[in-house]
C-alpha cells in the first residue's frame, strides 16, 4: 500500500493552474480531505474556485512543512508582537513577511479558512492580533485602515463602561 506521503493530488485554483501535493499535505484541509475519493485514481482535481494560484501556493507550502514539523500551539491571548516569540522559526518566517502587506495576509486568511485549514488559519489570526499587541485603538484604525465613526459621545462611553480594561 502507498503511503499519503508518496500519494500525490492535484488542486486547481480560481485562475485554472493545477497544483500537485502529497495526500498528507492535502488532508491538512479538511475541504480538501472531504473532497477526495481515496478509491478514484490519483488523476482526480480538486477544484478550488475561491483560491488564487498565489495563495493556494503558499498554503500548499505551508501544509507541506506542516507535515513534516507540525506548529505549536499558539497560546492566547498573543503575548508578544514578535511571531518569532509565539511559534516556531519557520512558521514566523513563513508569516512575518505577510505583516507587511495585509492584503496578502488577509487572503491567505480568507484562503485557510475557505479551505479549512485549522493551523494556517490561527496562525494567520495570530499575525493580525500580533500587529494590535500595544497599540491603542487610534493606532490600530490607523495600521489596519479603519475608520472611526463613533461619535465622541459613544467613544466616551465606551471607555466609561470598559475602564476595568486599561492596563494601569
Amino acid at each position: 500500500m502507498v503511503s499519503e506521503n508518496e500519494t500525490t493530488i492535484k488542486l486547481l485554483s480560481s485562475d485554472e493552474q493545477t497544483f500537485e501535493t502529497s495526500l498528507a499535505a492535502a488532508k491538512v484541509s479538511s475541504l480538501v480531505s472531504s473532497a477526495i475519493n481515496e478509491e478514484d485514481d490519483e488523476s482526480e482535481i480538486i477544484p478550488l474556485p475561491l483560491v488564487t494560484s498565489k495563495n493556494l501556493q503558499k498554503v500548499i507550502e505551508f501544509c507541506e512543512h506542516y507535515i513534516a514539523d507540525p506548529m505549536n500551539d499558539i497560546d492566547t491571548p498573543i503575548q508578544s508582537s514578535e511571531m518569532s516569540d509565539i511559534v516556531q522559526e519557520w512558521y514566523s518566517n513563513f508569516i512575518t513577511p505577510l505583516k507587511d502587506d495585509q492584503r496578502a495576509l488577509f487572503e491567505i486568511i480568507l484562503a485557510a479558512n475557505y479551505m479549512e485549514v485549522s493551523p494556517l488559519l490561527e496562525l494567520g489570526c495570530a499575525a493580525c492580533a500580533s500587529m494590535m499587541r500595544g497599540r491603542t485603538a487610534e493606532e490600530i484604525r490607523e495600521k489596519f485602515n479603519i475608520t472611526n465613526d463613533l461619535t465622541e459621545e459613544e467613544v466616551q462611553d465606551i471607555i466609561k463602561k470598559n475602564v476595568w480594561t486599561e492596563e494601569p
